[in-house]
């Protein structure tokens, strides 16, 4: 019988993150962390983290499986639902907890996924693998992990995005409350965050996005308008710890591992920026006349909100000729009527947001009947301060003209005749009328006894 040759292969197995002795296959190798013993009868495993295998998308990985060898590849991924260790993951991964080495913070969270996610392997239960950590791994590494697992506690998602937008007067608003906060309500702090303005507002530094990095407290935004419409205030978290973490299945024998997760949190606001219409007050000076027209005047006064003082208005008289009969107030101007004489002017508005005008005198023909004005402004600031006018036939803005004529005579004779007959004769001289008018005279010539 020809002899057979037994030849013994030892084969290094690699569990749990893997034994510093043991070289590593392509997939995970351990990281950062420190040998624990007592967890496993196989001896010393790692408690750490895992340089992540590729196409996980990530540096680093945990071990959920002491005992299991490392995973060779990444293998499929699920969604494991953990809000504080993946806050704790996010926020000590590449920062040293205060105090701690790099391998003592990585241990510790170690320590944070095995206690509390473990899924056993070899035949021991979850529960028994999670406890044998709590016994095994030294209290240094438990105090710090402690730490970590009360701050993330206060910290850790589901997160909401905070946003108020609140109209402060006719041309600005507050953009109050930003910021993020955590599952417990608190605001969290070290994210990046970007506000961006759509509509007619910019901040008050004049551009329409702002980032910032979310604090402990919330932040506040000056908002100008720069015309009427509707404002949208929108604000976006980014990198914020996800509540699951990527748990990764590996081959046959292969650990499972999680790898942390992020997400993005936003929330908006919305509000109406109206234009604002001021108010026209005004009183016609009553008609006074020269030989050959009427001189109309008027006295006006536009009263806008105080937020709208320092701006410039155009104001804008016109003179209507209504008719003989007094005028019926209607909003708009009758079809078909035109101004027999305007003016215009630009005023300031001071520190109430008021103005007031005289205007020049205004002529018209001399026309028996009602006179009435109307008076307009321009906008301002974009429309936020919208263009207004009076309406047509304001009792206070109508004024009368009729007529005043006055009438002037000079007798006058000639010297007798032969027949002793002279000749009477009269001079009329009329005034007051419009040009034009026709007059009937009539004449009586009288004997006094």
């Amino acid at each position: 019988m020809r002899g057979v040759l037994l030849v013994a292969v030892l084969v290094a197995v690699t569990v749990c993150s893997g034994l510093s002795t043991v070289a590593q296959a392509a997939g995970a190798s351990k990281a950062d962390g420190q040998n624990l013993s007592g967890v496993t009868s196989s001896g010393s495993i790692w408690l750490g983290s895992l340089n992540a295998p590729s196409g996980t998308g990530t540096s680093y990985a945990w071990c959920i499986e002491a005992g299991a060898t490392l995973p060779s590849k990444a293998g499929s991924s699920s969604s494991m639902r953990a809000p504080r260790l993946s806050y704790a993951l996010e926020r000590w991964t590449t920062t040293n907890y205060p105090g701690a080495s790099r391998d003592q913070t990585h241990a510790a969270l170690s320590y944070l996924t095995h206690s509390n996610y473990d899924i056993g392997s070899n035949g021991v239960s979850a529960a028994s693998r999670r406890a044998a950590f709590v016994s095994a791994t030294p209290s240094a590494i438990k105090t710090i992990a402690k730490k970590m697992w009360d701050q993330a506690g206060d910290y850790a998602g589901d997160y909401a995005a905070k946003l108020t937008l609140t109209k402060t007067s006719p041309l600005a608003a507050s953009i109050t409350n930003v910021g993020v906060k955590s599952d417990a309500g608190k605001w969290t702090a070290g994210y990046a965050g970007v506000v961006t303005l759509s509509g007619p507002a910019r901040f008050i530094s004049g551009e329409s996005v702002k980032t910032f990095t979310t604090a402990a407290s919330a932040k506040s935004y000056s908002v100008v308008f720069t015309g009427p419409g509707t404002v949208k205030a929108t604000v976006k978290i980014s990198g914020l710890p996800s509540s699951t973490v990527a748990r990764w299945t590996g081959g046959s024998g292969e650990q499972d591992f999680v790898t942390r997760a992020e997400t993005t949190e936003s929330a908006s606001d919305t509000l109406a920026a109206p234009a604002v219409k001021p108010v026209i007050t005004t009183v016609a000076a009553a008609i006074t006349e020269t030989t050959n027209a009427l001189v109309l005047k008027d006295s006006v006064k536009i009263n806008a909100d105080p937020a709208f003082a320092g701006q410039q208005v155009q104001l804008v008289a016109r003179a209507y000729y209504h008719g003989t009969a007094a005028p019926a107030q209607q909003a708009t101007v009758p079809a078909g009527k035109t101004p027999i004489d305007l003016a215009s002017t630009v005023v300031t508005l001071n520190s109430s947001g008021d103005a007031t005008w005289a205007t020049p005198n205004m002529n018209a023909p001399k026309q028996s009947g009602s006179y009435t004005f109307v008076i307009s402004s321009s906008e301002a600031l974009g429309g936020l301060l919208a263009a207004s006018q009076t309406a047509y036939g304001v009792p206070v803005e109508t004024v009368r003209w009729t007529p005043s004529p006055k009438v002037t005579t000079t007798a006058s004779t000639d010297a007798p005749d032969a027949d002793l007959a002279t000749v009477v004769r009269d001079t009329v001289l009329i005034s007051g009328m419009p040009a034009s008018t026709p007059i009937t005279v009539r004449g009586q010539l009288w004997q006094h006894p």
